[in-house]
């Protein structure tokens, strides 16, 4: 019996599984947006710690896509995701990275 546990575990852990890419998620207000970096990058602030990074510090979202338009349509909503929560006191759930405070997801919520 122990040796099929074992083989049970062993085959469980060898098990592909999905990687995180964030180090954490908070659900936060934006409490500014940096406009100057479109469209490259939209850095924002939040009223919430965001992992290593204290409340209102500058989280970034690099901008992503294969071609020029995509990342210009990328950046738009982005931009309209963080204005409309900015604008209405909606909140945003933001999972990002303690190195450079970048973000890799953000949903109004």
């Amino acid at each position: 019996m122990n040796r099929v546990a074992l083989a049970g575990f062993a085959l469980l852990s060898l098990w592909p599984s999905t990687a995180r890419a964030y180090d954490w998620a908070v659900v936060a207000k934006v409490t500014a947006i940096e406009g100057t970096y479109m469209p490259v990058s939209v850095p924002f602030k939040v009223d919430t710690a965001s992992g290593s990074c204290p409340a209102g510090t500058l989280l970034n979202w690099n901008i992503r896509g294969t071609d020029a338009t995509q990342k210009a349509q990328n950046a738009e909503a982005i931009l309209s995701i963080l204005m409309t929560a900015k604008s209405s006191g909606q909140t945003v759930t933001i999972f990002g990275n303690n190195a450079g405070c970048t973000v890799d997801y953000i949903y109004l919520t």
